[in-house]
């Protein structure tokens, strides 16, 4: 036996293998009788008759056998070995073999414990987990896509809220045009009842100071026909009236079906997209 020993991790690097399997290993060994090194605070060290059981242990595991028959063979190839090559030794009291089969049942216990922890993290948890990652993608999914019709539905109201605009606008102007062509119907009505006033006061001039009938009735006459002329232009200024009316009214009744359009149409994209 050298002077040296080795701890768990420089072993397992050496091997190439894991502490924890480099653990599981000297477990099955010592179940079989093979005894390790230990410190005062009972941890395992490792010489190089270790290093060799070690060794062909993986070489026998590698070959395709079982982990219990390895390490039997194993463990009787070492005793064979000590029982040629070294004299009898005296063996430990009872009381310590017992005490160090207790530690070694107590590790075996911990490691098939943590084992079992192990197994029920990856079937448990593993799927939990994957399906979490499943939900989450879902909704990263689902919020783009609110994203993207939301931006549709910002876009149909733009162009919904532009055409009202331009139409309205149109409505606007034309109700505009014909204010003014009615306002000026009236200017010019007022300027033939002046007109027609100042005949009169002419006709009533003439007729005291002539006696001759022809020139008043010529003037009876001239009255008449502006007379005539009045009542026409009255009744075409009650005509654009009426139809002021009736543009103001077709006017507001537009208005109100636009705004009705809208809104049903608002409220379709809002069913469609929530029915989504």
């Amino acid at each position: 036996m050298n002077e040296f020993g080795y701890y768990a991790k420089t072993v397992a690097n050496d091997l190439n293998i894991s502490p924890y399997t480099l653990r599981r290993w000297s477990m099955e060994l010592e179940d079989r009788g093979y005894e390790f090194e230990r410190t005062e605070t009972n941890k395992r060290v490792y010489y190089e008759r270790d290093y060799k059981a070690f060794r062909e242990l993986k070489k026998l595991l590698d070959a395709g056998m079982s982990m219990e028959s390895a390490s039997k063979t194993v463990v009787s190839s070492f005793k064979t070995e000590e029982s040629e090559s070294q004299t009898p030794i005296v063996h430990e009291q009872e009381s310590t073999e017992i005490g160090r089969s207790v530690m070694r049942d107590e590790e075996k216990f911990k490691w098939m414990m943590q084992e079992a922890m192990m197994d029920v993290a990856a079937n448990t948890i593993q799927p939990i987990m994957t399906e979490l990652q499943d939900v989450k993608n879902e909704l990263i999914e689902q919020r783009e896509e609110n994203k993207r019709l939301s931006k549709l539905l910002q876009l149909k109201l733009d162009k919904m809220e532009k055409v009202i605009t331009g139409k309205s606008d149109q409505l606007l102007l034309k109700s505009e045009l014909i204010k003014k062509q009615l306002e000026d119907k009236t200017t010019e009505n007022e300027k033939l009842k002046n007109l027609l006033e100042e005949v009169k006061e002419k006709a009533e001039k003439v007729e005291k100071q002539t006696e001759q009938g022809e020139i008043l009735n010529k003037i009876n006459r001239n009255i008449k026909s502006f007379d005539d002329r009045l009542k026409e232009t009255v009744r075409q200024e009650e005509i654009l009236n009426k139809i002021n009316r009736n543009i103001k009214s077709f006017d507001d009744r537009l208005k109100e079906t636009v705004e009705q359009k809208r809104k049903e149409q608002n409220k379709s994209i809002f069913k469609g997209l929530f029915n989504k």
